[in-house]
């Protein structure tokens, strides 16, 4: 693992902290539980267990400090119904587009202020081209 001395070094303009177990690379969220991929997923059960990583990682989030929790609540509404519509069979592709689009836009609304927040909402904006894709 490296290590940096960032003793004495000065910051100009907006700094960002980031704590946690999560970065982005390549449209991918890497968390403790598992990777969240939705451009992996192949069929309805895949992508439903991709949405409940993401709705595990939002809760995490939340626990953490990392996300207020009236944001969390906000966006974990339309979630849950977002991985319950996606188990049935058919799911409705205007039901899950209209979750996961509302879990999103409360997300992005924290972004500035949470680096976890803009990571889910990218996150949710992979499971909506998801949605497009494979229903």
């Amino acid at each position: 693992m490296s290590t940096f001395n960032q003793r004495g070094q000065t910051v100009h303009g907006k700094q960002t902290n980031v704590a946690g177990n999560q970065y982005k690379a390549g449209g991918d969220m890497h968390i403790a539980g598992g990777d969240i991929r939705f451009g992996d997923a192949r069929n309805q059960a895949a992508f439903a267990a991709e949405l409940e990583k993401l709705l595990a990682e939002l809760a995490r989030a939340a626990q953490q400090g990392q996300i207020a929790p009236e944001a969390a609540v906000d966006a974990e509404g339309p979630l849950k119904k977002a991985v319950l519509e996606a188990k049935k069979a058919p799911p409705d592709k205007s039901k899950l587009l209209d979750y996961v689009d509302k879990a999103k836009t409360v997300l992005t609304d924290l972004a500035a202020a949470s680096t976890a927040a803009a990571s889910l909402g990218g996150m949710l904006g992979k499971a909506y081209e998801a949605i497009t894709r494979l229903f």
